[in-house]
């Protein structure tokens, strides 16, 4: 934003902030017109307020702290003119934080938004931070609020319980359990991941993964799948996972290519620590290999008998790309990155290139991930070259897997082709294409 746009901005709140509030006497009870000046946004908020405290008794033991809350984000701030009414129980969730005024940490009264918190989103961000949290927290918790109804979020709630002085561990619906050592690993986990990225990221440092190594299991579909809060008392068994980490660890692994298919392999066989009791990582390797051959064996496209075809909608905000055919020596046809949209294209993918994209039906369909592909189209058909994996997370597109045949790593003259739609499409590569 512009200096003159901020400026004008902040004449508009200043204007606001002279209208003297009337959502405190909607909840007194004093303001009896069913109309409202201001924004129909405004008169939103003010009829849902007048309804939460009309229909439910059990309101009116949080009116004072409801009625500060409420005034000092009526005055100071945009919020009930141009916060999304589909973005969360914007009221409701407010009188739950004024149920439990007990817990804030700084009056209501002495909020102002800073200088360069000029929008509704930042300022109630701004405010709740304000009330509700009384030291820092780690940077990753920003993650938070890349979520468009992150107000209504757990992890939300793990900021503000983190905020406020309490340990992360007290959390009843953490996806897992972690000992102390890993907690505290996680708190000091990179400010670019996930809050449930960060409690993974304390479990492999716990069994001493570089960071390259932490981040390749990040990308992995199982911990993409898993990274998420519990959504009952069971929660996710991660143990086979850290002792698969810290194998890799013991046996020197050093090949970023093998981290998400060797997961893939171990996952599939059950799981269990017994499964790799005297192996060493060549066995390992070569035994990953086997099945995913296998894998591609079994889920291949056959025309005689074909199976039945699942197809899914297209990933949003994530487009195709054409080139010339100037690319790796090729003189004719054209280079296309494409999606592949059913459950025949995942399987003839696999054929073609040996690996076990055939298998990932179901994560395309719910929508955990998305496959693309980079073909070389000429008159007489198109080659496959590259396969992709797409994962989106905290709102943020990234590339989880780059794979060349037999899980190969992707020819390097190719890369410029796929950094070049990553970056068109606002998609994070990481290492897999440095």
């Amino acid at each position: 934003m512009n200096s003159i746009s901020c400026v004008m901005r902040r004449n508009y709140l200043r204007e606001r902030g002279q209208k003297r509030p009337i959502m405190g006497k909607i909840i007194r009870g004093e303001y009896r017109s069913r109309k409202y000046p201001g924004s129909v946004r405004f008169a939103h908020y003010c009829s849902k307020l007048r309804k939460a405290f009309d229909l439910a008794k059990r309101h009116r033991s949080r009116k004072e702290p409801a009625i500060r809350m409420f005034e000092a984000l009526e005055s100071h701030s945009c919020v009930f003119d141009e916060y999304p009414v589909n973005r969360g129980k914007l009221i409701t969730i407010l009188l739950d934080f004024a149920t439990h005024h007990e817990r804030w940490q700084s009056p209501p009264e002495e909020w102002r938004p800073e200088p360069d918190c000029l929008y509704a989103e930042s300022q109630l961000r701004s405010f709740l931070c304000h009330v509700l949290m009384k030291y820092p927290v780690p940077r990753f918790f920003e993650s938070v609020f890349h979520d468009r109804n992150w107000i209504a979020t757990p992890e939300f709630q793990w900021c503000l319980h983190v905020g406020s002085g309490e340990n992360l561990r007290t959390v009843s619906n953490l996806p897992f359990t972690l000992t102390k050592r890993e907690m505290h690993l996680a708190m000091m986990a990179p400010s670019d991941l996930g809050v449930c990225e960060a409690l993974f990221w304390g479990k492999f440092k716990a069994v001493d993964a570089p960071d390259w190594l932490a981040r390749e299991l990040l990308h992995t579909t199982w911990v993409h799948a898993n990274a998420r809060p519990a959504r009952g008392p069971d929660k996710t068994d991660c143990k086979w996972l850290v002792d698969l980490t810290s194998f890799f660890v013991r046996t020197g692994l050093d090949q970023v290519r093998l981290v998400g298919p060797l997961v893939d392999y171990v996952s599939d066989q059950g799981r269990a620590k017994s499964f790799l009791k005297g192996r060493t990582l060549t066995s390992l390797i070569r035994d990953m290999e086997n099945w995913h051959l296998e894998v591609a064996r079994r889920h291949g496209y056959c025309p005689r008998y074909p199976k039945e075809i699942v197809t899914w909608d297209k990933a949003p905000g994530v487009y195709p790309k054409k080139w010339e055919a100037d690319w790796n020596g090729m003189t004719d046809g054209e280079w296309i990155l494409s999606e592949l949209l059913s459950s025949e294209e995942l399987a003839r993918e696999g054929g073609r290139m040996h690996h076990c994209v055939g298998t990932y039906t179901e994560r395309c369909k719910t929508g955990i991930c998305s496959i693309w592909s980079l073909r070389h189209q000429t008159e007489s058909g198109s080659t496959s070259h590259i396969t992709i994996e797409v994962q989106k997370s905290n709102s943020r597109n990234r590339i989880a897997q780059a794979r060349g045949k037999h899980n190969s790593k992707p020819v390097s003259e190719l890369i410029p082709m796929v950094i070049q739609w990553a970056n068109a499409n606002q998609i994070e590569y990481g290492v897999l294409l440095r």
